[in-house]
């Protein structure tokens, strides 16, 4: 596999430039900006389970006309994303997210305020964590700075609500983990997308699924059924909703 090394020297500048006090900078109405089409596309690929598609978008080249520090955030998401699917394969998920978590290391080195970075790198521990328990007493605390920094850069942003929800639920409650303040996170990511309006544009799809997986939690199908539904608007006939296949759901 081909991973692209990132010049440390030219993403510092367009760091410089470019990220505003809450990481990314806005789009303005009725625009699309590139960096929102390829985030946006690689969740597609990740919610349809398209591996062949994830390997290929972390083996591209960067993209022309996007600026090196987006290349390197877009490149360490599609590893991010690869690892999740990857992850009954602990051979394939350690590689891809350990080259997830090196590009946003060197991001985080840059820019330390960025708080879509420091998000991502938090998940991105986390996921270390699942594929090595042991793991946890030394990243840990790395994963839970990162997005308490993130939290405390961009409190509204629903990607940093989303991810800092998936770690308060993924985590056992002695170690810190809160079922119900996941799902406030999550329910608080869902009403800042509804005025979001900040770069790289994912995660909506997140909220939704780990919504249905809390009610899944507590036996409520009618809840659960509620974001499968929003959910399969998202991303028709995904996957990841066959876990609930028996429930009584369609599309409007």
């Amino acid at each position: 596999m081909v991973v692209y090394k990132w010049d440390k020297r030219a993403v510092t500048l367009v760091a410089a430039i470019i990220l505003s006090s809450n990481g990314f900078p806005a789009v303005a109405e009725n625009e699309t900006h590139p960096v929102c089409e390829l985030t946006q596309q690689i969740d597609v690929e990740y919610f349809q389970g398209d591996v062949t598609s994830l390997i290929n978008a972390t083996e591209k080249p960067p993209v022309s006309g996007v600026n090196h520090y987006w290349n390197a955030y877009i490149s360490a998401f599609a590893h991010y994303r690869l690892a999740l699917l990857s992850l009954q394969d602990k051979s394939d998920a350690s590689k891809y997210i350990d080259n997830s978590i090196s590009i946003l290391l060197d991001l985080s080195e840059l820019e330390a305020r960025d708080a879509e970075v420091l998000a991502l790198l938090s998940a991105a521990y986390g996921v270390k964590i699942s594929l090595n328990f042991i793991s946890a007493i030394r990243l840990g605390s790395r994963s839970s700075s990162a997005i308490e920094t993130a939290l405390t850069i961009a409190p509204n942003n629903p990607r940093v609500l989303i991810l800092d929800g998936v770690r308060l639920f993924n985590t056992p409650s002695r170690f810190g983990g809160d079922a119900e303040l996941a799902k406030k996170r999550f329910e608080e990511s869902i009403d800042s997308y509804k005025t979001d309006s900040n770069v790289p544009c994912w995660g909506q799809a997140d909220a939704h699924y780990w919504l249905a997986r809390y009610y899944e939690k507590e036996s409520d199908p009618k809840n659960i059924a509620a974001h499968v539904r929003e959910l399969n608007k998202l991303h028709h006939k995904t996957p990841f909703t066959d876990r609930w296949i028996s429930l009584p759901i369609e599309v409007n």
